[in-house]
């Protein structure tokens, strides 16, 4: 008989490193899927270790939303403004603070990046586009999937990407095709959603955190959007979900091989052929890589997101094919 614990599988993997996992493997039919969630340890919970790039997935999928809810396509414009205290005058002759334009990008693009390259200034535009409180407020709910999740931070401390969280934000959307533009503005309320969760990485009250059990969950909700229940799903066009999950038109999605280190020299010796769609996420002290993987020929499909403490990539490589290998004995 085949092992079919995942914490025996885990635990043989560099017992000295602190390590974190949730796997959902799925079974049964395309349009009616089985998800049988495992998590490692306290992974469903616990927030002690850094979630670093694995979280731009997050603001990809709220920005998303957000375009939605504006009456926007995805192939939009966005202009990145901040507070010019220098004053400016009218014809009429009047004075006034104004706006200046610090940033522009096409948002395909900005997800692209994330996808392709990780990039720190998209993963921040993004959240200056959505904003704190929208984001923790109104995204980070129990009823999308997030039980434990908060982003209180960017990824770049200098202009003109950094997000000041006390200044006011100003973002204008644009649409290349129509000329149909919006201007979204907002200021943090001051609330630190991270200290509510009893955060303590890096920072209680300006920190990001996120378990393996949420990140697990919100890959879930993107790679199988048309059969979960409609109550589950994010509010994502067809055209975002190609995006997010294949990219197109020459932009990246989910789907690549870049920094994808559950999967190459790890999940790969056990499914070689597999499509692996996935964000991962790496700083000093931290390793992740949150992944789904689907082998055709065996009909196999599970989404795993891992973590580990270490300064190496090598532990969450051997959980990679640990999980990879567990799978494949529990579905023998």
């Amino acid at each position: 008989m085949p092992d079919i614990s995942l914490e025996t599988a885990l635990n043989k993997v560099d017992p000295d490193v602190p390590k974190w996992a949730s796997v959902i493997v799925v079974t049964g039919p395309d349009d009616s899927p089985i998800f049988t969630t495992h998590n490692f340890r306290d992974s469903e919970t616990s927030i002690d270790f850094w979630p670093a790039s694995v979280v731009k997935l997050y603001t990809c999928v709220a920005s998303c939303e957000l375009l939605n809810e504006l009456g926007f396509p995805t192939d939009v414009l966005m202009q990145f403004n901040r507070a010019d205290a220098r004053p400016r005058y009218t014809t009429s002759g009047g004075g006034g603070k104004g706006w200046r334009v610090e940033a522009a990008s096409m948002f395909p693009e900005m997800c692209s990046n994330i996808f392709r390259e990780s990039t720190n200034d998209d993963y921040t535009m993004q959240l200056r586009f959505v904003g704190l409180d929208r984001l923790n407020g109104s995204f980070f709910t129990k009823a999308n999937g997030f039980a434990h999740t908060a982003l209180m931070r960017g990824y770049v401390h200098d202009p003109p990407h950094v997000y000041e969280r006390q200044a006011p934000q100003r973002v204008t959307v644009s649409d290349p095709l129509t000329g149909k533009t919006e201007t979204v503005e907002h200021t943090w309320s001051g609330t630190s959603y991270a200290e509510k969760l009893g955060a303590h990485v890096l920072d209680s009250k300006t920190g990001n955190c996120s378990p393996t059990a949420d990140m697990a969950e919100c890959l879930r909700r993107v790679m199988f959007h048309e059969v979960v229940p409609s109550e589950e799903r994010f509010k994502l066009t067809e055209d975002q979900l190609v995006l997010l999950r294949e990219g197109r038109d020459g932009y990246t999605g989910l789907r690549n091989t870049h920094y994808a280190y559950g999967y190459e020299d790890a999940a790969d010796a056990v499914f070689p052929d597999a499509a692996y769609y996935h964000k991962s996420g790496s700083i000093s002290n931290y390793q992740l890589d949150l992944g789904y993987l689907y082998d055709r020929a065996t009909n196999t499909r599970f989404i795993m997101a891992l973590a580990t403490e270490s300064r190496e990539k090598d532990t969450v490589r051997a959980m990679g094919k640990a999980v990879a290998e567990w799978v494949r004995g529990i579905n023998a």
